[in-house]
């Protein structure tokens, strides 16, 4: 069976290619990310075919970003250019946004077509960050109206809209889509950690972490609001963010300048540096259709604190490996702070399970390579 995967930079493409090689599919790639990045046999690589996107290649070279219209512009012309090199093939497997035109070419041709999108329905996260934005007092970067509605086009044409979480998959529910064209796939948590971790906590240190590329959408404000008001000797907070971001946003930094407690980290060349100082992971993110840096803490023994908006929530159990909170909610954050921190037992539980929670993913029939595996296989002639 022929397989075409087009997808502008990589995501999560690399996994799926690996996968359907595995299984003996006849793949071809298309995409804006050089061969050297898809992680394939050497063997391999002449199934990708490189398709540029303008946009990216400008600000990779100049480091600056382009408006919107101009990155929308670039996003349509990749999608043009790879509707008229593409082969034909049994199924088409596109990111969202980036294959309406391949998508129309492959439908005339009988192909069925798999749209993969891991943020909830653009409707449901416009709303979620519009009110983000008004409460930090930011303008947001948005897509324009027509860009949405191609974005929709695809889904409505797809034989299939692939989701990533129970988050994503209602939200597209609640905007109108039949359950029976949606198909959870949760993304390939693959982070191998390379040592065990074992954390004293019975130390006087409580050493909180949080990861996140959005200033807008990972919530930072609330766990922020929760820190100024712990009471707690010898605590600190590890935030893996952009500087310049969280600069960027006066409400969040006036919360940071000043605070020998926070430290911003910067680049890292193994994520496991970071998760192995903390004692307690915190995602207070207000909208994440998966969260894979969940799954890395959770590979490195880290207890978690997420919110009911962070996809990877499909696997914790709340008050096991940590908590499920609502999302804004700077009260439930510094609540469960301190409860871990007086009851450091609870905290070094959590932290056996998390791990169990991590490797057991790997052998449930619901991961990431079984799922793959039964949707083709419903298509397989």
């Amino acid at each position: 069976m022929k397989v075409n995967i087009l997808v502008g930079t990589r995501f999560q493409a690399a996994q799926l290619a690996k996968l359907l090689l595995k299984y003996k599919y006849k793949l071809s790639i298309y995409s804006s990310s050089p061969k050297s990045k898809w992680g394939l046999e050497k063997q391999d690589q002449h199934i990708i075919h490189f398709i540029p996107l303008f946009a990216n290649i400008f600000t990779a070279i100049t480091k600056i970003a382009l408006p919107s219209f101009l990155r929308e512009q670039s996003v349509k012309v990749f999608d043009y250019l790879s509707s008229r090199f593409m082969r034909e093939a049994d199924i088409l497997h596109v990111w969202s946004s980036f294959g309406l035109y391949s998508i129309k070419k492959a439908k005339k041709k009988g192909s069925i077509v798999f749209v993969e999108k891991s943020c909830p329905h653009p409707h449901t996260q416009s709303k979620l960050l519009d009110k983000e934005a008004e409460y930090l007092g930011v303008n947001r970067k948005t897509y324009s109206d027509s860009f949405t509605r191609r974005v929709i086009q695809e889904f409505d044409l797809a034989d299939k809209v692939i989701v990533c979480s129970n988050y994503t998959l209602n939200s597209f529910l609640e905007n109108g889509v039949n359950k029976d064209k949606l198909y959870n796939i949760a993304l390939d948590a693959s982070f191998v950690p390379k040592k065990e971790h074992y954390r004293n906590y019975y130390s006087d240190t409580l050493t909180v972490g949080m990861v996140g590329g959005s200033v807008l959408r990972k919530g930072f404000i609330y766990l922020l609001q929760a820190w100024k008001e712990l009471q707690i000797t010898g605590k600190k907070l590890l935030l893996k963010a952009s500087k310049t971001e969280l600069m960027g946003v006066p409400k969040i930094w006036k919360l940071i300048e000043g605070d020998n407690t926070i430290e911003i980290i910067g680049y890292l060349e193994n994520m496991e540096d970071f998760y192995e100082q903390c004692n307690l992971f915190v995602f207070p993110s207000i909208d994440d259709g998966f969260g894979m840096v969940v799954f890395e803490a959770l590979a490195c023994s880290l207890p978690v604190v997420i919110t009911k908006n962070v996809g990877a929530g499909d696997f914790i159990t709340d008050a096991k490996e940590g908590y499920i909170i609502d999302i804004r909610n700077s009260q439930q954050i510094k609540e469960k702070i301190e409860y871990l921190n007086d009851h450091r037992d609870v905290m070094q539980k959590m932290s056996k399970e998390a791990k169990k929670t991590f490797n057991a993913y790997q052998l449930r029939p619901d991961n990431y390579q079984n799922r793959v595996k039964q949707l083709y296989q419903q298509y397989k002639g």
